[in-house]
């Protein structure tokens, strides 16, 4: 009797070990599927591939003109946590940079090395939300072929702000629209789309440009891994613009930008790339 009460206990013990397995078990599975966020760890020092390609129409005065830009670059991302909590503090540059325009049968490709090495500044919360407050000194040639100013904005996908099951989809208003895809190689697939549609102010100071109408479609698939962050962003933008005359504006004019930009992150750069003393204030 005594063996059987000893085996009795030894299967009991058994059984609570495994039930304690299977409780850690399902809470590593919740872990592991906590809520996306960015998180200053996650881009400490991460370098991007960014490939962008854009068509323009602009109707004005009866005449229609066309043409494409191209934008290719690498650019190394640095992250620190500022107060408050749970902001993260960005500082960007890039360490490689083409530009391209093609109009009328002309093409320009301005030299944007002027570009490499100048510091972009900006504040990222969880959500993917970011705010510049520093951009580099661009080049009028390479201004007049691409806009940089706004790079980081709308450079990494939004998040929603809690954990979705696969199909499910989080709404923040008509504004912002986020579906949970089916995981792919142990990562977190997004269905990410953004609509903005309102008056744009011209920036302080400039007396050339009118107020304009602009309506804006982002839409997207962003890959996720829990760990590392941002891993793919492959989304199409669609800008139509609305300008009256106004300023420097002789007649009104209607703007078509369709673009088409793939951001991917690849080998984190080599160690000492990102000092602390980069976040020194300016």
């Amino acid at each position: 009797m005594r063996g059987n009460g000893d085996r009795v206990r030894r299967n009991g013990n058994s059984v609570r070990s495994c039930a304690v397995l299977t409780m850690l078990l399902a809470g590593s599975r919740v872990e592991a599927q906590s809520v996306p966020g960015y998180t200053a760890q996650q881009l400490a020092c991460a370098r991007f591939h960014e490939s962008v390609r854009s068509d323009l129409t602009l109707q004005t005065a009866g005449r229609t003109a066309t043409a494409n830009t191209g934008r290719d670059s690498y650019l190394v991302v640095a992250a620190i946590a500022r107060p408050p909590a749970p902001q993260v503090q960005l500082i960007a540059w890039f360490d490689s940079l083409r530009v391209w325009r093609s109009a009328g049968g002309n093409r320009q490709e301005p030299d944007a090395s002027g570009v490499l090495g100048g510091r972009y500044r900006a504040l990222l919360l969880p959500d993917g939300s970011t705010t510049t407050h520093i951009v580099p000194f661009v080049p009028d040639a390479v201004k007049e072929v691409t806009d940089l100013a706004g790079l980081l904005d709308g450079m990494f996908p939004r998040l929603p702000p809690r954990m979705l099951q696969a199909g499910e989809e989080w709404r923040s208003g008509d504004t912002l629209a986020i579906k949970r895809l089916s995981d792919s190689a142990s990562l977190q697939r997004f269905h990410v789309q953004l609509t903005l549609q309102g008056p744009v102010p011209p920036p302080p100071g400039d007396s050339l440009t009118p107020t304009y109408v602009r309506t804006l479609n982002d839409r997207g698939v962003a890959a996720w891994d829990p760990v590392r962050g941002p891993m793919r962003y492959d989304h199409e933008v669609t800008v139509e613009a609305t300008v009256p005359v106004g300023g420097a504006i002789r007649n009104p004019a209607r703007s078509l930008v369709e673009q088409q930009i793939l951001l991917e992150r690849v080998a984190d750069p080599p160690a000492g790339s990102c000092p602390a003393s980069l976040f020194a204030e300016p």
